[in-house]
Formats: structure tokens, C-alpha cells, sequence
């Protein structure tokens, strides 16, 4: 038996943290070319929707963000009842897709839903400034968001109103991993409507300039879940305008953590599922480790579904989080496998479902339509001393990624983990994808890096060695699993040191 502490003092690569460190974005100031229509279902105004994009190159904590637009028609601060602000992600993730082709494009729009939001009294207070009490602005999009081939109105025309800035502080701070964003704002007024104000693009000093900068883009509910270019879609024109939008955010980069293996390298599947009530369950775990007590919010992983599955054919996700063995099991008796040493632990840490409350969302992307494998491991998990099938061929199907937050996020103590995903599916069954072993940049090397492990309900609790065990020869192979987890340092936990349970 190993001591933690000293594996983890010896450690000379983990999921990597950082210390906080301040976060700021900022497009510019208005440029009175567009106003964006964007506010909640109220009254006789259907919902509209406008975003702008930002990109964040660390897991980060946002708890501060303004935006400035046009109180118009009768409307003031005064009339402001209700504040909104949402983010979503890049299509397709959290997406239908194929979409549905009734927009031009889906290409570097918005996702079909957010990620994630906050409203005035459940999340965000807000105050008020009037810059400008009558602010003129060359053209507008309220009414003219129709889906293709009309969707060039060429705008609604000028308005004038209160230029407005909205300073908008999140008491539930958005947590939000690396990645590509939109930003979306939405004002509720009790008269009168509110519009986003356009800002130059591309976004200049003292604005925060980034590569990917992509347009501005708006929907109303009739269009949703489809998003439309401002400018290329709806003015037009040869060539036609491109804007962004006047905001800015900040936050800290507080303890992020990320940690990856690497993309599928092709050598094994192993299938990872849930039980139904015609198959019994698979679990296929990865290992990964923690130098600080962790929040983590957010993971991938990559597999095979069948050629002929579909993503509406999917009908539960789980992650799973054990430690290693001793923990979490029972020491006393006697195991059915070569091994139980550095294997995961008898009994689940901690998990998360889709088909619970409050346990995890997915989105899953299509990296290939078709992607092999040279060996797989599904029915061939058995007691030792028959536990050397060499696997069971090669197996093809559709590369999938599962895009996973957690929400509660998983709290982990500082330790050596092994992250357990679990696909089920209406028909066929879903394999996760073998990655290089060793872990190499852009991976997160680390010390010790475990090979994967397997077992089924039938073996369980005990686990087998994909490769030392199932795969077998005289130079057995050792696999890593395709992952990657996000989440920050900023919690307090005990030492996670507690022995075996």
C-alpha cells in the first residue's frame, strides 16, 4: 500500500491548477450603428434574444459584467422590472444537430439553449446610468428577424432613445470552464423596449482584441432555436456589415484546474453502461489526480455509438467518481481477480446522473461518422483465472464526444481518482476510446499514470486490467481513456486522508 501523501508530494504532474488571477473583457463603447431588440416574453412582445462572443482561456469564476443599450418608445430606468443575462455556447454544442435549415447558417451562431444564466432576484442585482438621455442610432432589429430566404429586411430603420449602461454584479458568480462563449443580456421593461447598442468590430484598444471575434447574432421565439447573423443575415448587402456588441465582463481565474489524456489513438473500445433491464452493467474507469481539494464543473469524454444510433437514442449519462483501492472497499476479503492494487475502490466516491435532478446535462458533438477501433471489450470480463480473452476484434461506429457539466459540481478532496463515464443507449451500446499511454503535451502528464481498468456487474466489486489482464501476451498493453475535467480550487474539504472505508 502506497502512502497519498507521498504520491502526491512525488507527483511531477497533476491536474494542473493556477492561482487566481483577474479576468477582464471588454468590446468598446457604443458606435450608434445598430440597436439589437433582446428582452424576456412581456405583454404583447414575444422574447428576443441578441449575443455578442467572447473567449476564455482559463476555467473562470465571471462576477461582474455590464452592457449598455437604448431605452426606447416611452421607456426609462424607471421602467426597468426585470434583468436577465445568459451564456450560452458555441453550435453545436447544446445543440439539434443536423439543425433545422431554415437560417442561412448555423456555423459560429449561439446554441440552441444556454449554458448557463442568472436573473435579477435569483442570481444578479443591477444599477442603472444614463449616459446619454437622447442617443440616435442608425438602424435597429425588433420585428424583421424572419427565417430563410427572407431573412434580408435590411433592419427595422433609426431609433432614438436613452443610451443606458447596465452594471450587473452575479451573486451566484457564473463558473464557466475554457471555451467559446456568447453573451446574452436581456432587459424587461414595463413600456417601451429595450435594444443592445452595437460597438466596432473588429474591437480595438482599450477593448480586448481576440482571434475568433465573430459577429453579433439575434433570434426571437418564432425563429428559436435558430440564431441569425445581424449584419449578414438580416441588413445584407455587398459587402454587408458585421457588428458586435458594447459589454464587458470580469472575474478571476480562481484555482483553475484542468487535466486530459489525449484524443483516441484507434487501439481499444470498452464498453461503459449503465444496467437496463436486458443488460447488465459496465464500468470502465481512468485515472487522474488532485494536488488541492477541487470543484469540478465540467468533463469530456469520447466513444463509439453505433453506426445506425442517433443522439435522440440516447437516454442517460452518469459519471462516476471512485478512488483508489483500499478506499472506499471491503480489504477483508478474498478477490476473484490477479489484483486489486492500484484498481478503483470497491464502491463509488461520488456520481452524477442525467436522469436525476440537478445531476449533470450533456451535449453530445460528432467528431468522425466513422471510426474504428482494433480491439474491444464488452462480454469478455471474467474471473480470474479465465480472465485473458485477448479481447473480442475490432468494432466501428460513430465518434462521439460527450460534452458534460456538473451541476452540483463534484467536491473532491486532494487525491488519485478514477473517473468512471457510463452512456446508455436505446439500441447497440456505447465504447469508450483508448487514448496514448503515456499522457504527452497537449495532455496532462502526470505521476504515477494508471493503466484502465473494467468490470461488470457480474465481476464486481472487483476490476479488471484492461490491458495486463483482458488484453494479455507476453508485453501486455496498458491503455489510457480519452478525458478531460474542469473545474477550480476555491473550496475547503478535509485532507481526504481519512483510510479506508
Amino acid at each position: 500500500m502506497y502512502n497519498l501523501q507521498r504520491l502526491l508530494a512525488a507527483s511531477a504532474f497533476v491536474a494542473s491548477s493556477a492561482l487566481a488571477a483577474p479576468v477582464h473583457f471588454a468590446t468598446n463603447d457604443p458606435d450608434g450603428r445598430m440597436a439589437m431588440a433582446t428582452h424576456p416574453a412581456s405583454g404583447a412582445l414575444i422574447e428576443h434574444e441578441a449575443g455578442d462572443d467572447f473567449v476564455l482561456a482559463d476555467t473562470t469564476r465571471i462576477t461582474h459584467a455590464s452592457f449598455t443599450g437604448l431605452l426606447a418608445a416611452g421607456a426609462t430606468p424607471a421602467t426597468v422590472s426585470h434583468v436577465v443575462v445568459e451564456i450560452y455556447r458555441v453550435f453545436p454544442l447544446d445543440s439539434v444537430d443536423p439543425p433545422s435549415g431554415q437560417v442561412p447558417t448555423r456555423a459560429n451562431s449561439p446554441s440552441d439553449i444556454a449554458f448557463a444564466s442568472r436573473a435579477s432576484g435569483d442570481g444578479l442585482h443591477y444599477a442603472t446610468a444614463v449616459i446619454d438621455g437622447d442617443y440616435p442610432v442608425q438602424n435597429s432589429v425588433l420585428n424583421g428577424i424572419h427565417p430563410a430566404p427572407y431573412q434580408t429586411t435590411h433592419g427595422d430603420g433609426p431609433v432614438t432613445g436613452q443610451e443606458v449602461r447596465f452594471d450587473v454584479t452575479f451573486d451566484t458568480p457564473l463558473l464557466l470552464p475554457v471555451g467559446h462563449y456568447f453573451f446574452v443580456p436581456q432587459v424587461e421593461v414595463s413600456s417601451g423596449v429595450f435594444y443592445w447598442l452595437s460597438a466596432p468590430k473588429p474591437i480595438v484598444a482599450p477593448g480586448t482584441p481576440f482571434t475568433g471575434d465573430l459577429q453579433a447574432w439575434v433570434r426571437d421565439e418564432n425563429l428559436a432555436p435558430d440564431w441569425l447573423r445581424v449584419g449578414t443575415d438580416i441588413v445584407g448587402g455587398a459587402p454587408p456589415p458585421t457588428f458586435n456588441a458594447s459589454f464587458s465582463l470580469d472575474g478571476e481565474t480562481s484555482g483553475a484546474v484542468h487535466f486530459a489524456t489525449n484524443d483516441p489513438d484507434g487501439l481499444i473500445a470498452v464498453a461503459t453502461r449503465p444496467p437496463t433491464a436486458t443488460v447488465i452493467e459496465n464500468e470502465a474507469g481512468d485515472d487522474f489526480v488532485l494536488a488541492d481539494p477541487s470543484r469540478i464543473t465540467h468533463a469530456t469524454f469520447t466513444g463509439l455509438i453505433p453506426s445506425d444510433a442517433t443522439f435522440s437514442g440516447i437516454n442517460r449519462v452518469a459519471v462516476e467518481i471512485y478512488r483508489v483501492f483500499p478506499f472506499d472497499s471491503d480489504t477483508t476479503r478474498i478477490p476473484d481477480v490477479p489484483t486489486r492494487a492500484k484498481s478503483p475502490g470497491d464502491n463509488a466516491f461520488d456520481t452524477r446522473d442525467s436522469t436525476v435532478a440537478d445531476g449533470l446535462s450533456y451535449a453530445p458533438v460528432l467528431v468522425n461518422a466513422t471510426f474504428g477501433a482494433a480491439n474491444s471489450v464488452l462480454d469478455g470480463i471474467h474471473p480470474s483465472p479465465n480472465q485473458t480473452t485477448l479481447g473480442e476484434g475490432a468494432v466501428n461506429g460513430k465518434e462521439v464526444l460527450f460534452d458534460v457539466t456538473f451541476s452540483p459540481p463534484f467536491s473532491l478532496p486532494a487525491g488519485h481518482y478514477f473517473f468512471v463515464p457510463q452512456v446508455g443507449l436505446a439500441n447497440g451500446f456505447f465504447y469508450w476510446l483508448s487514448a496514448p499511454k503515456p499522457i504527452i503535451a497537449p495532455g496532462t502528464p502526470f505521476t504515477p499514470d494508471l493503466q484502465a481498468w473494467i468490470r461488470n456487474e457480474n465481476l464486481a466489486p472487483d476490476w479488471l486490467r484492461i490491458g495486463t489482464d483482458i488484453v494479455g501476451g507476453a508485453t501486455p498493453p496498458t491503455f489510457n481513456a480519452t478525458f478531460s475535467i474542469d473545474g477550480d480550487t476555491d473550496a475547503i474539504f478535509h485532507d481526504g486522508l481519512d483510510g479506508p472505508g
